[in-house]
């Protein structure tokens, strides 16, 4: 059988007419030829699909589009949408549950949210031309997860993770593991994250690809199986943005033979605005335009595997270059203060060493990170 996965799916406001209209060939372009000769088709929903606004209070962008911006979704083929993200929750309880019954309406399979707890965890286990697939979805804890059995998405779980994949390897399921989380805008894993993608591997995921990060990352294979750092945007029109890889993304094709893996493909595709802002929707990258975006992620890659320091490295220097911006979001500088801060750091000031170790224990130590996590839902809920 032949499974495509794709990235993050977002009608925004130029697109969204076609995408209520149903116009799946404008949006997916030429993409359908590979749509359409696939058994199983993967995609990230990045947004709630909504009857009424109902935003929750929260930091970061909101999300929410008609119910009816699913037409071209269907239209274009693709049978199977994850919600475990960090936007499915931002039109509140309301807002996924008309998601889920939309989904359900036009006959969409869905996994990584649901309406407590345990349905958001359930891993999805599919029987297609006698290939056995299951899908697990986590995503990190943001303000989208399901919290004390309310409704929300699958957040991040390895307990969860290894009696779910007990299970699922016992009866000889392929497993994809679709992780969203990660540095957005970054090609490379966190250190942290590396270690997460590598024990979801040993443990029994036959393939984990993280999304989340809208940019196209680095590529490893761990004993024939491989983590994808990143997939880009599959249809998330960026346009008036100047950053060129939040126009391009990357399609994983998968070819399954007796539950295992047989061949993994790449297609690299482009959103039209990014060479004409006339233009809406995406299609599959020319050979001009495939061949130094490939090389580019190949090259990234083999630097990766080679130099294992490279992740810790280019972390911490990514780290020190957002220093003053999130010592102004703990003083909850706003946007203004924020962008003054990371120029003129006038919070060094405040934050002196004493201050910094105390910020330092609470962040590091589990326990006070819990408490102070608990303090904050339950002040911003209240």
């Amino acid at each position: 059988m032949r499974i495509l996965i794709g990235g993050d799916i977002n009608p925004v406001k130029r697109d969204l007419d076609y995408f209520i209209q149903g116009k799946s060939n404008t949006i997916f372009g030429n993409t359908s030829e590979i749509i359409n000769s696939s058994d199983l088709i993967i995609a990230n929903l990045e947004t709630p699909l909504i009857k009424l606004e109902s935003p929750i209070n929260k930091s970061g962008p909101i999300h929410g589009v008609p119910q009816e911006a699913i037409s071209a979704i269907k239209n274009s083929g693709i049978n199977y949408l994850n919600l475990s993200n960090n936007h499915i929750l931002d039109h509140g309880y309301n807002g996924l549950e008309s998601t889920i019954k939309t989904l359900e309406t036009y006959g969409i399979d869905y996994g990584g949210a649901g309406m407590d707890a345990g349905k958001s965890s359930e891993a999805k286990k599919l029987i297609i031309k006698n290939q056995r697939i299951a899908i697990l979805s986590y995503c990190e804890h943001e303000f989208s997860v399901s919290r004390n059995n309310y409704p929300g998405a699958n957040g991040l779980d390895v307990i969860d993770f290894l009696d779910k994949i007990k299970e699922l390897k016992k009866d000889n399921f392929y497993t994809i593991l679709l992780f969203h989380g990660g540095k957005e805008h970054y090609m490379l894993p966190t250190p942290n994250q590396k270690k997460l993608c590598e024990f979801f591997i040993k443990y029994g995921a036959d393939i984990v690809i993280c999304q989340h990060s809208h940019i196209s990352g680095v590529i490893d294979e761990l004993d024939s199986k491989y983590i994808v750092y990143g997939q880009g945007n599959f249809v998330f029109d960026p346009y008036p943005k100047s950053s060129d890889w939040l126009y391009k993304g990357l399609l994983i094709e998968l070819n399954i033979i007796e539950n295992q893996l047989d061949k993994i493909s790449y297609h690299p595709i482009m959103h039209n605005s990014f060479k004409d802002n006339r233009k809406l929707g995406i299609n599959l990258m020319k050979d001009k335009d495939k061949h130094p975006f490939l090389s580019n992620i190949q090259s990234v890659s083999r630097e990766y595997i080679e130099n294992p320091e490279m992740v810790y490295k280019s972390w911490e220097q990514l780290s020190a270059k957002n220093k003053n911006l999130f010592f102004s979001i703990f003083n909850g500088s706003g946007k203004i203060l924020r962008k003054i801060n990371q120029y003129v750091p006038y919070l060094n000031l405040k934050y002196n060493k004493k201050s910094k170790t105390i910020l330092k224990n609470i962040i590091t130590c589990e326990t006070h990170l819990e408490m102070a996590r608990t303090i904050l839902e339950y002040d911003i809920d209240n």
